[in-house]
């Protein structure tokens, strides 16, 4: 099975592949629950963003059943490169694509923006049939243009079959009954890595992106300004260098203000971000609610906070709510930090909210729907 997505490996974080840090841990779960039935090559068309150097072509294996395939890259420092670099890892796409697979071939596609047309073109000159796997509508979060919204929705017609992460956005999306399955996220408990902070505190973690579109990591930090000197909050993930800047700039600000204590505590990849996960008590879901994208996409951050053993404070919108895990989480009604604060304050560490077994009958359950959606698509 081939799998398009934007993927890359801890062994070559030197190259700095262009990859999504929140999308990273769902693409290589997805691809090792279907390594449980079928061989699969995560196709990943990354450029480098440095803005020198030059790296060859990758083959990588992931594990037994998994591996995955970068382009070749050269690192560039102006505006004209960065463009022909993205051009040159679409072209790459598409020319690996017609090259590397059978006329009609299943293929599961992590819808992007910037892979849809060389997905599209395959699709056509190969008559390949495409599952497409969308967590989310891009349109929606960037408030795009009323075009490129629909070249977006255009686009998602394409496809054979679909995996979503909520029943919502099924409803949205795939209007012609489609064959689809749900996969809300990681449904995998992950082992013991490292037990919790051992310094008296409750350490609470933020951990996804900076975009500012959807506030999760600025509603984390100015929380902790209702907060005592009993919790330690924690801010993992990256953004571009002006809303680095931002976030780091909340954290002096609140931090004068509050006996909590605020950090930034960087980019943490595999099992680094794992263990750091698991010393902490309590993951945030912190993200806005105002959004469109409220009303179907669900934050994989969630899961990924239950598979490291934490208990879960999110907004409440429709999407996690109604999710399958929906009932285990607690949450926070109001867009507002001291109210989000509040909420946390009531989490009693004493009691497991959920129990994995949860996760594990979700697991099983995916398996055994991603086999029969590749059989009837």
């Amino acid at each position: 099975m081939k799998y398009i997505a934007f993927f890359d490996t801890t062994e070559y974080d030197f190259e700095r592949r262009s990859v999504g840090l929140s999308s990273v841990n769902v693409v290589e779960y997805m691809a090792e629950t279907m390594g449980e039935f079928c061989d699969v090559d995560i196709i990943s068309p990354t450029r480098t963003l440095l803005p020198k150097g030059h790296f060859k072509r990758r083959t990588i294996k992931v594990s037994e059943k998994v591996r995955v395939i970068q382009p070749p890259t050269r690192g560039t420092g102006t505006k004209l490169g960065r463009i022909l670099a993205l051009a040159f890892t679409q072209l790459w796409l598409l020319f690996y694509l017609i090259k590397h697979t059978k006329r009609g071939e299943t293929v599961v596609s992590y819808h992007s923006l910037a892979t849809m047309r060389a997905v599209s073109w395959a699709k056509r000159i190969k008559k390949l049939r495409v599952i497409l796997e969308i967590r989310e509508i891009y349109t929606d979060i960037n408030k795009s243009s009323d075009r490129e919204k629909k070249k977006e929705i255009s686009f998602f017609d394409c496809a054979d079959g679909y995996i979503f992460p909520t029943e919502l956005l099924n409803e949205i999306i795939n209007t012609k009954k489609k064959p689809y399955v749900i996969a809300t996220g990681i449904y995998k408990k992950e082992p013991k890595l490292a037990d919790k902070f051992t310094d008296g505190k409750i350490h609470v973690v933020y951990a996804g992106t900076f975009r500012q579109a959807k506030g999760g990591a600025l509603m984390a930090i100015r929380l902790a300004e209702y907060l005592d000197g009993r919790y330690h909050v924690h801010i993992l993930g990256k953004g571009t260098t002006e809303t680095q800047q931002v976030v780091i700039d909340e954290i002096e600000r609140v931090s004068m203000r509050t006996d909590a204590a605020i950090t930034y505590d960087g980019v943490l990849r595999g099992d680094d971000f794992k263990r750091f996960l698991q010393m902490c008590h309590i993951g945030l879901s912190t993200q806005t609610p105002e959004g469109d994208y409220n009303s179907s996409s669900f934050p994989s951050k969630i899961l990924t906070y239950m598979a490291n053993g934490l208990e879960v404070l999110s907004i409440m919108i429709p999407a996690v709510e109604s999710s399958p895990v929906g009932e285990y989480l607690h949450y926070y009604k109001e867009d507002d930090p001291e109210f989000a604060a509040k909420k946390l304050s009531e989490i009693s560490l004493k009691q497991n909210t959920y129990n994995c077994s949860v996760l594990d009958k979700l697991h099983s359950d995916l398996v055994q729907s991603l086999k029969g959606l590749f059989q009837t698509v």
